[in-house]
């Protein structure tokens, strides 16, 4: 806690000397998530969404700010984040985005709507193998995503293809 404080003193004074420093202020919303302070974070990360003029930055704070959305069960506003990553095309230019669709998957699921769960897991599945092995491990790992998957037929059937084992009894 300590290192964390002082971490977000020496960012404060950064951003004081440098306001645009947009590397900095995404720092100072991960030391704000780690001190508790989601309302910290989610300033540090628009500030960044909006302001900076690099790509990259941007994604990064839209992601953030989806994470947030989605750990405040704000599911349709953590989706908006996502798609935008998408849309911009950092996830077909860059594979280190990719995780951004898992993401997608988990907003769909979580409000409701199955079917474009199953659609996107079906391209994931598809067009980035990758993907597909670590949502794979992701959905092992989340036991009532998963089950929201299982209890829909069309999802059920498509991770019945490679994950036999998640419907044994």
């Amino acid at each position: 806690n300590d290192r964390l404080a002082h971490g977000r003193r020496l960012l404060d004074e950064a951003l004081c000397l440098k306001p645009k420093f947009a590397e900095a202020r995404l720092y100072l919303g991960f030391t704000c998530q780690a001190q508790n302070d989601s309302e910290g974070a989610a300033e540090a990360y628009r500030q960044v969404f909006l302001r900076t003029d690099r790509l990259i930055n941007r994604a990064h704070a839209a992601i953030q700010l989806g994470m947030l959305h989605d750990h405040a069960a704000e599911h349709a506003e953590a989706l908006r984040f996502y798609r935008w990553v998408v849309a911009v095309g950092l996830v077909a230019r860059r594979p280190e985005f990719s995780f951004v669709l898992h993401n997608i998957v988990v907003e769909h699921v979580s409000m409701g709507n199955l079917s474009a769960a199953a659609e996107l897991l079906g391209r994931i599945r598809e067009e980035r193998p990758q993907l597909w092995e670590q949502s794979r491990a992701w959905l092992r790992a989340a036991p009532e995503l998963l089950g929201c998957l299982k209890a829909d037929a069309i999802c059920r059937q498509l991770l019945e293809i490679d994950e036999p084992a998640y419907f044994v009894a």
